[in-house]
């Protein structure tokens, strides 16, 4: 097992001055993980390694987001994390007295986070996610079909005939035919499909991020009146306590899920593995949902959380409570990033404007300019006699 230099030995020390501190673990884990990569991009072992000119140069060069005609392989966002975080742990080693001075403070900070976004995510539409909850359902009961009429899980063959919406009822159809003796079995791939299906429509409707829905206890969910799931500080990210509120629907069938799986107290609401992208992605692909739109905006896991922000702010709920619901503490996150709108939505608003067109009692249409001597002399329509006269005065004053 590889000792930890000196460079490495601090930054544990650091991580736990900040722990006492009181920041969470997940924030911990990539303070960490940033200020030893940095040790190993800026070459440092030792305090004698820390020099301000290698280091400034270093974080001048994450701070261009193109370098060589070629775009910075990191974000803007994590240009600013690294940025951050080695500041403050070099200011922590000036208090400490390990070095003299800060070397990042002539570096240049990291600007315009907004404007290079790597991630864009979209909102879901409905109908996309009712094909990914029947997706999900299906899915364990689909594969075991599909299987038996394959014959193998030969790649090749499976890859010929991929799941999707249109066929995803026939081979669970099939899959029943085969289990029809085995029952337990069949129940068994049925509360799999019903499991992935509760998840991922948690997550929509109460903006749960992955994590906190994965480590959530069965006596976190509040049922009844007022019925909710209280979120304690060690499972929520900005490390607050939170009471999330659970609509009829989900609150009827999360009761069902507790009660058929028999769970209590501290039993793990979902059994849940540590990342879910691989399963997110099949039952996406299944459903028929896009990676990109012709934006650019993908789709992941946190894209559900940001519709569920959407649907808040379009069903017209007040802004203040839709930050509330998404636990931020700033509202512009909420209204920028997670309250997204399509353009056909803004036409719609626009069209909702009052009028204001003015009411103008108009004559005829304005008459046609003279453009000859011919028509200089023509006698324009429907005019009275008192204009006829004033024509008549202004052609003899022009002719004499």
């Amino acid at each position: 097992m590889n000792k930890l230099n000196e460079y490495e030995q601090l930054v544990s020390k650091y991580i736990s001055y900040k722990r006492a501190e009181g920041l969470q673990e997940t924030t911990l884990g990539d303070l960490s993980g940033r200020l030893k990569m940095m040790g190993r991009e800026c070459g440092i072992t030792c305090i004698l390694d820390i020099e301000a000119k290698a280091i400034a140069g270093w974080f001048s060069q994450i701070a261009e987001p193109e370098r060589d005609g070629e775009k910075s392989k990191r974000s803007a966002r994590t240009r600013l994390l690294l940025w951050k975080y080695g500041h403050g742990f070099m200011a922590w080693l000036v208090m400490r007295g390990d070095i003299p001075d800060n070397p990042i403070d002539d570096a240049p900070r990291p600007k315009n986070t907004k404007r290079d976004v790597r991630r864009k995510r979209r909102a879901f539409s409905i109908p996309e996610l009712t094909n990914l909850f029947k997706i999900a359902s299906l899915r364990p009961l689909a594969e075991y079909g599909k299987m038996r009429l394959i014959g193998s899980r030969n790649k090749a063959q499976w890859d010929a005939n991929p799941l999707t919406i249109d066929n995803i009822d026939f081979y669970a159809d099939h899959c029943r035919e085969c289990l029809a003796r085995n029952p337990k079995e069949l129940r068994r791939k049925e509360i799999d499909g019903r499991k992935w299906y509760l998840i991922w429509k948690t997550l929509l409707l109460t903006g749960l991020r992955w994590g906190e829905l994965r480590r959530l206890e069965v006596r976190d969910v509040i049922l009844g009146e007022n019925a909710r799931i209280e979120l304690n500080a060690d499972l929520s990210k900005n490390g607050n306590e939170a009471n999330i509120p659970l609509n009829k629907e989900l609150e009827a069938e999360l009761s069902l899920w507790i009660l058929d799986r028999k769970l209590t107290g501290q039993d793990r609401l979902f059994t849940m593995p540590e990342k879910g992208m691989k399963r997110f992605n099949y039952d996406a692909r299944a459903a028929g949902i896009a990676v990109k739109d012709e934006r650019g905006r993908g789709i992941d896991i946190h894209s559900l959380r940001r519709t569920f922000g959407t649907l808040l702010v379009r069903a017209g709920v007040n802004a203040k409570v839709t930050q509330t619901a998404m636990r931020h503490s700033d509202i512009r996150m909420t209204m920028d990033i997670y309250a997204s709108c399509e353009t056909s939505e803004v036409y719609g608003a626009v069209d909702r404007l009052p009028s204001f067109v003015p009411t103008i009692k108009t004559e005829e249409p304005m008459r046609q300019p003279i453009v000859n001597q011919d028509a200089a002399n023509a006698k324009p329509s429907g005019l009275t006699a008192e204009e006829e006269m004033i024509l008549a005065i202004y052609r003899n004053r022009r002719q004499s």
